[in-house]
């Protein structure tokens, strides 16, 4: 007797776990679409395309997805296959789960080789709700960006999607470039999402490049785009930052504001600039293509009318910190690139102060005076600029060169008359 009642239970119980494994699997497409909506929620990507092929244990899905267009218009579409394990499959894979979910995510960086691997999507839809967790193997590749060779190595990435928020973890990320120690992280985690503008916080334990290096680096970027036009506002902030071979010094921060940026005219400008600079670029091919760049992109950059404000403080140079604080922005009416001094005068307002050591800021003015000098008519040479009273010695050691735009006419100097006396008497 007790054998049949044992006999009857478990038959029972096998009914309820096929009925409840059917009924699972009839649930399957509106679970895939809630992991989908839980991507669309973060704001980073969308679902284009999607094939669903249902099953008792098991469903197939796959299908594409695209980064939303308020982060790349142009870019490729991910490509998705995935599995869905249901009820009585999830159980036979391993999962205490209703529904577990297998998907797989092309990554297609062409430039790279090899190519990235596939970026795992793995989910669970618990009585508490859907979980999604991201993974990817760590990797070396080797590509191109701006006509440069970059070695790349990551140490594996894992995440987590939760609401509108996406989660990143990578115990470190190494980029060389020609064999030379470019960019390194160490334990970077980044939180990204998006609410009417994309909004990213990152932070590491370390942040090294070939001349400088950075404890516990914290960034902040937000960005907001309208069509071809790009707002951004971003900062960073470091508990102490160093040149290679220095002594770790004060924490520094830096900001970058930036308004009314047209990317077409801006990416066009950042590609076509590296090989006309480039050393092996003779002087005459390097005007002509300074030209025809200019004619090309200069017109829609200077007509957006673009703002942009660097705001740093101890920035670490190798004769002590310096701080920067520039205002730029092309006046209302601007409809074409200046061409003429005269015009450049008229299309740029704004001001700029710069604080550091005399060699430091003389070695910045050789390197940029020729720009600033069609610009604002300031003098080329630095000894000029300090007999015209463009820059002033400080109580510190260091120099302090201010100025400010004033549309029609160009640089005016930007120093209070107290501050003309303090210097007069150093």
């Amino acid at each position: 007797m007790k054998l049949k009642h044992g006999l009857a239970g478990l038959f029972v119980a096998a009914l309820l776990l096929i009925a409840l494994t059917s009924a699972i699997a009839w649930q399957a497409p509106k679970v895939h679409a809630d992991l989908m909506q839980q991507l669309a929620n973060s704001g980073l990507v969308r679902e284009q395309q999607q094939e669903f092929h249902g099953g008792w244990l098991t469903a197939r899905s796959s299908g594409r997805i695209v980064f939303d267009n308020s982060l790349c218009q142009a870019c490729e579409a991910l490509a998705y296959t995935g599995k869905l394990y249901q009820g009585l499959g999830a159980l036979l894979a391993g999962n205490l789960a209703l529904i577990r979910l297998d998907y797989a995510i092309t990554l297609p960086l062409s430039d790279w080789h090899p190519g990235l691997p596939p970026l795992s999507l793995q989910a669970q839809q618990a009585f508490s709700g859907l979980k999604a967790q991201l993974s990817l193997p760590a990797s070396t590749h080797q590509g191109t960006i701006f006509d440069q060779t970059f070695d790349l190595q990551q140490q594996g990435i894992r995440g987590t999607i939760q609401h509108d928020r996406l989660k990143l973890l990578t115990p470190g990320l190494r980029v060389d470039r020609i064999n030379t120690p470019w960019l390194s992280l160490d334990q970077l985690a980044i939180e990204a999402r998006v609410n009417q503008e994309l909004e990213i916080h990152a932070q590491a334990q370390r942040l090294t490049t070939a001349a400088w290096g950075a404890e516990r680096p914290k960034l902040h970027w937000q960005q907001v785009r309208r069509g071809e036009v790009l707002d951004l506002k971003t900062r960073l902030n470091t508990a102490s930052s160093q040149l290679s071979g220095q002594a770790a010094g004060p924490p520094s921060q830096a900001g970058v504001q930036v308004k009314n940026l047209h990317l077409a005219a801006s990416l066009g400008l950042l590609r076509g600039l590296p090989p006309l600079l480039d050393e092996s670029t003779s002087t005459t091919a390097r005007m002509f293509g300074l030209i025809s760049l200019y004619s090309l992109y200069g017109a829609a950059f200077f007509s957006a009318q673009p703002f942009i404000h660097i705001d740093v403080d101890s920035l670490p140079t190798p004769a002590g910190p310096a701080e920067i604080n520039l205002q730029l922005a092309v006046v209302n009416g601007v409809r074409r690139a200046p061409m003429h001094p005269q015009e450049w005068r008229r299309a740029l307002r704004g001001h700029v102060e710069v604080q550091a050591s005399r060699t430091q800021l003389q070695s910045w003015w050789q390197t940029w005076a020729s720009g600033i000098h069609l610009a604002t008519g300031l003098p080329r040479d630095y000894r000029e600029l300090i007999a015209a009273g463009w820059v002033y010695p400080q109580a510190d050691g260091r120099d302090r060169l201010a100025f400010e735009l004033q549309p029609p006419y160009g640089a005016r100097p930007w120093t209070s008359a107290p501050e003309r006396q303090a210097a007069a008497r150093l």
